[in-house]
């Protein structure tokens, strides 16, 4: 649920967030990083464990081949680059925790650089190495008559602070704060911005940004769409629920990417 903020200064534009696919490579590369600490200054104390049960072993083995042969340059940069392997350390302590895609988009959060992006792209969408996790029918598309019959997005242009998050990848962090601007009472640009913690300082907060563009549906106002995007061909629903101008309103949301479905 999401609530006005005081006024503050609007922003638009367009980028694509890169925290929204979790890494589900990484526990692939599990003995590639074992090979590559052999000559690596190690940044950080963290094990190496077995790749999780989502992936069976011909997969994990299937994908590690891929990244090897497919594209070494890109795995090599990446391990050699500080914050890339860090993230992929990091996705490696998500093993078997019964948070693991929550886990492994945190670490995206923590550890995020152009590196890591190029990495991304050439093993989920350009090179293939990574089959996509299919919607398991988890999270449904609302039916029409639960969203909201009246809506143009100039309702929700101003700054609205998430109050009432329910999913801890998204939506619940320390700080989360959304300014939107409606260029047209049915397209909704929106400057999100969340805060998390700095992996090194530990008790200081690291704000993160992205920014959407959302078209609203032709036959159901309370539908936005954010669509087309070059990365990953990322794109993300919004489903409104309800809505009181210069008050509230409730997102349901869902999204997709080549690494992930729903």
């Amino acid at each position: 649920m999401r609530f006005p903020g005081p006024s503050m200064p609007k922003a638009s534009g367009l980028r694509v967030p890169s925290h929204a696919a979790a890494a589900p490579f990484a526990s692939a590369v599990a003995p590639l990083l074992a090979s590559a600490a052999l000559f690596l200054t190690p940044i950080s104390p963290l094990s190496l464990p077995t790749p999780p049960a989502a992936y069976a072993a011909t997969d994990s083995a299937a994908i590690a081949k891929c990244l090897a042969t497919k594209m070494p340059v890109e795995l090599a940069r990446c391990v050699t680059d500080p914050i890339c392997l860090a993230n992929l350390l990091c996705i490696q302590t998500c093993t078997d925790r019964p948070d693991e895609g929550t886990c492994q988009i945190a670490c995206g959060d923590k550890f995020a650089d152009t590196v890591v992006e190029d990495f991304t792209r050439a093993a989920v969408t350009e090179k293939g190495c990574v089959p996509q996790r299919q919607d398991d029918g988890s999270y449904p598309v609302p039916k029409p008559e639960a969203l909201v019959s009246s809506f143009t997005t100039t309702d929700l242009d101003g700054n609205w602070y998430i109050s009432a998050g329910l999913n801890p990848a998204f939506d619940i962090f320390d700080c989360q704060l959304h300014k939107f601007e409606a260029p047209t009472p049915t397209t909704l640009v929106g400057n999100l911005q969340w805060r998390v913690k700095d992996p090194i300082a530990g008790t200081q907060f690291v704000t993160k940004y992205a920014i959407q563009t959302f078209y609203q549906d032709e036959n159901q106002p309370g539908i936005l769409y954010n669509h087309d995007n070059e990365f990953l061909h990322y794109q993300d629903d919004w489903y409104i629920l309800a809505h009181r101008p210069n008050e509230y309103f409730v997102v349901y949301y869902r999204g997709s990417n080549d690494a992930w479905d729903g």
